[in-house]
């Protein structure tokens, strides 16, 4: 007997209510902090497991789907993108709000619009295992096949990575097994509603996430002809009767392919639009979907990066195989399906692989080089929906065979919940997701909302479009309603990156020049924001303070106010005094040669050599020897020091040439010609120093190369680059100076007024400052870490880790573990003695261990008395 419509609506609110209740459980403690925080990650650092304001895909969400409430209120225009990518340069961003699922969203968002986030984030449990629950329970006749369809799919690792990563596709899932509920229902109760909702499905699958409607079409240029061709063929031999029932075929038909067709039209309108006009028009190349392929211990490991884990549900496949071969057609009728579902988990799983895969079974390489338009993904995971989609369906089929069996049903129905159960566990994080707690209430821009008017901003750092680091400003965007010249986007126009990014590069490291900032006032920008907490050591080889410095001085530039790490500037209509490109700062950089890029050098173990390698090029070889490393530099005055030597045995003449170059190696800013009278003794090292200029408005990549003549054998140890004022060897260096992760605080106690400081309550417990990498002479030192706590915190609990490590042996020289009752509330010096072997570069770090709030100030060397 069919069941009542109110029955069928009632079991599937049911499933739906059990999927959403498991989707709090699944994303602990998201329900702690749902006031507050917002999902990030699937499976954190434990050191990162709460943390403030981290920057991905999740901000990106957010911001998109936070627009949908502006234009609700009519604040933005519909479907419009107003706050990021405000320049000519890039296309106008046409954002969709990831409609129609975030209609859900909007009701709870004029609550809290974090609370609504997280409202849609746990109904996505409820809608994909709803909708894998209603395709399997289909294909199947079973509820419980379906139950366990819903499970498979819902709770895959895969999903779980992608929502809590804040990707559409985390939220999208669900519409390809919806899809596939719909025209598998049309087909078979020719219902035309369901071919309706079933194009509809597509239509709202495609705004919400095209990436996934790709892959369904090429699940359904199989799964249609599959289905079909055998019921159309049967029908054209039945004659009259038959053509009738093709008639009502083709009605119920025609919607779904209307949603088809107006999908197709939608994504080849955006490939004309946008990504003819992005930085991949002509497709990825392998090189790039290698760096997204996995590797094979992916399979047995949950990694949130390349996820293509399925665990004990990898047997599924090879129980459906089992059926296939050893079952008989009267005990499983639907070998032939679940033939079709293994093979495309296979096919698929080995595509998921991208590269990994290719030189054993170049599929992937056929696909890329044949099928239309597959070469426009550079990660190859993203064909795992079609692979989970097919498990699904599968363990539907193994499920709904179990349950058929006529003896042990009792057993059979403990096995198959136990199962399910294991599955449930196998796919659970095992450890709390990782929250990013959002910044409510921000006073720059606050302040920036007041003053903007119709002027734009720019956010500082400045990266191409496509950096994870630039969903920070989205978020803060939102908050101001304030446009700015930068965005974050997968398509970002290649005039953006040659007419915004590169132009304004140096600005990264406070450089402006006077093209500058006459482009900026052209581009109507008035504002300038620097984020200390976004920025990398990919920026600039300095630590933000420098930046932040050189800004403070431009004559460009004048801070209106500033909630540290966030400063807010005005762009000057008429230029003041200042020359910020003098200011320096202590860090030194050690390059060990061999592991720059080689071009005809190797490497090779060298005893002389202060870390036992040693880039050589031998006797004959008349060409350049490494090239690199490419670090960005801030403008201004340095110098680099190359350790060099020759072979043993005496030759005359010019040697070789070494030189620092920027802008791929055409611009050489120093070079110098090393002859044989450079080196008294043969076979001896010697330092050769070169003293350049990096002058403002040009990024710098700066390489530091070798070219030998060919006379003798050329053995290169490093190369070890400073800015020209620095003095080796250094004794003293404020912690506001190096590297760090923590926020710089003025401190009345403390020379010169600031430190370090990091708090639980905002910092990870990991490593809070470090450097200089200055090089010290051999010798036996004690190093002197000026840090205090607070007076409620000192106890035996340990602060704090303090290490010295050796640039040159790649080790700790000494480490120290720091506790409240040493630090107390008074800044004390803690010691930590330690002995050099050879000249080295040297860094020192402070650990933080994230128990109790800790100030660093700075970090004195001492050479031991009678040394």
């Amino acid at each position: 007997m069919s069941q009542k419509p109110d029955a069928k609506r009632s079991k599937a609110f049911t499933v739906f209510l059990f999927f959403t209740l498991l989707g709090v459980v699944y994303s602990w403690p998201l329900i702690i902090n749902v006031t507050d925080g917002i999902p990030y990650t699937y499976k954190p650092d434990p050191v990162y497991q709460t943390v403030r304001m981290f920057h991905g895909d999740h901000l990106q969400a957010y911001y998109h789907i936070g627009l949908l409430k502006k234009a609700a209120t009519g604040a933005i225009d519909w479907f419009s993108n107003p706050y990021e990518f405000a320049t000519e340069s890039q296309p106008p961003m046409f954002t969709t709000y990831f409609l129609p699922v975030t209609i859900f969203y909007l009701p709870f968002s004029f609550i809290s619009e974090t609370v609504a986030y997280n409202i849609l984030t746990w109904l996505s449990f409820g809608l994909a295992g709803l909708a894998g629950y209603l395709w399997v329970a289909q294909l199947t006749g079973s509820r419980t096949a379906g139950l366990m369809g819903g499970i498979l799919l819902n709770f895959l690792p895969l999903r779980l990575v992608e929502l809590y990563g804040g990707h559409p596709s985390g939220h999208a899932v669900f519409y390809f097994p919806l899809a596939l509920y719909f025209f598998d229902r049309a087909v078979k109760t020719r219902s035309l509603m369901s071919g309706v909702f079933g194009g509809l499905t597509i239509i709202g699958f495609t705004y919400q996430y095209p990436y996934f409607v790709y892959y369904l079409f090429m699940f359904l240029m199989v799964y249609i002809p599959w289905r079909l061709g055998p019921e159309i063929f049967s029908m054209v031999r039945e004659g009259k009767t038959g053509f009738a029932r093709l008639k009502e075929l083709v009605v119920v038909g025609i919607p779904f392919a209307i949603g088809a067709l107006t999908s197709v039209w939608v994504m080849l309108s955006y490939k004309k639009a946008v990504v003819s006009k992005s930085s991949f028009a002509a497709g990825r190349t392998m090189g790039e979907v290698s760096l997204f392929s996995p590797d094979l211990s992916a399979v047995v490991i949950p990694d949130p990066g390349h996820t293509v884990y399925f665990g004990i549900a990898t047997l599924i496949p090879l129980v459906a195989l089992a059926l296939v071969f050893f079952v008989k057609r009267a005990e499983e009728p639907n070998k032939a399906d679940i033939t079709l579902f293994t093979v495309i988990f296979i096919v698929t799983y080995i595509l998921a692989f991208g590269t990994t895969l290719n030189s054993y079974i170049p599929l992937y390489s056929l696909f890329y080089e044949h099928f239309p338009y597959f070469n426009f993904s550079r990660n190859p995971t993203k064909i795992m929906i079609v692979t989970a989609v097919s498990l699904s369906a599968l363990g539907g089929y193994v499920t709904a065979w179990a349950l058929r069996r006529k003896t042990g049903k009792v057993g059979v129905t403990i096995i198959l919940l136990v199962s399910m159960l294991a599955v449930m566990i196998d796919y659970h994080p095992k450890q709390a997701i990782g929250i990013t707690l959002l910044d409510k209430e921000n006073r720059v821009y606050t302040r920036l909302a007041k003053v903007a008017g119709e002027k734009k901003s720019i956010n500082i750092p400045l990266w191409p479009g496509e950096s994870a680091w630039s969903s920070i400003y989205q978020y803060y965007a939102l908050l101001s309603k304030t446009a700015m010249i930068n965005g974050y986007s997968p398509i970002v126009s290649q005039t953006y990156i040659d007419e915004i990014f590169w132009p304004l590069f140096t600005l990264n490291s406070g450089d402006i020049s006077k093209e500058q900032a006459t482009m900026l006032r052209g581009l109507n920008v008035g504002y300038l924001l620097f984020h200390e907490e976004a920025y990398p050591p990919k920026v600039s080889a300095y630590s933000p303070q420098l930046a932040l410095r050189r800004l403070l001085r431009s004559p460009y530039l004048e801070l209106v106010d500033k909630e540290e790490p966030i400063w807010l500037f005005a762009v000057r209509k008429e230029p003041g005094d200042g020359e910020p490109s003098t200011l320096t700062m202590p860090g030194g950089f050690l390059f060990q040669s061999e592991y720059l890029p080689r071009i005809k050098g190797g490497l090779v173990e060298d005893g002389e050599a202060y870390n036992g390698l040693a880039l050589a090029g031998a006797s004959g070889v008349e060409d350049f020897l490494n090239a690199g490393p490419y670090k960005t530099f801030p403008a201004g005055r340095y110098k680099a020091t190359f350790r060099i030597r020759t072979g043993a045995k005496p030759v005359e003449g010019d040697l070789l040439v070494i030189d620092v170059a920027g802008e791929g190696g055409s611009n050489v800013r120093a070079l110098r010609v090393i002859t044989s009278a450079d080196f008294p003794v043969p076979g001896r090292y010697e330092e050769f120093t070169l003293g350049y200029d990096l002058s403002v408005g040009i990024p710098w990549q700066v390489e530091f190369r070798a070219k030998s003549t060919g006379r003798s054998d050329i053995f290169i140890d490093s190369v070890y680059v400073r800015f020209a004022d620095q003095v080796d060897p250094l004794f003293t260096v404020e912690a506001e100076d190096l590297n760090y992760t923590g926020t710089i605080r003025s401190h009345g106690s403390v020379e010169g007024g600031k430190a370090v400081f990091s708090t639980p309550d905002r910092d990870p417990s990991t490593l809070m400052v470090y450097g200089p990498g200055r090089i010290l002479p051999a010798g036996s030192y004690t190093a002197y870490f000026r840090m205090k706590t607070e007076a409620s915190m000192a106890t035996p609990n340990a602060v704090a880790d303090v290490e010295i490590y050796s640039e040159n042996l790649g080790r700790n020289l000494a480490t120290r573990t720091v506790t409240g009752e040493e630090t107390g509330s008074v800044y004390t010096d803690v010691t930590v003695p330690f002995a050099i072997e050879k000249p080295d570069a040297v860094d020192f770090k402070v650990i933080f261990k994230g128990s109790a709030p800790l100030w660093v100030d700075r970090i004195t060397v001492a050479k031991v008395a009678g040394e």
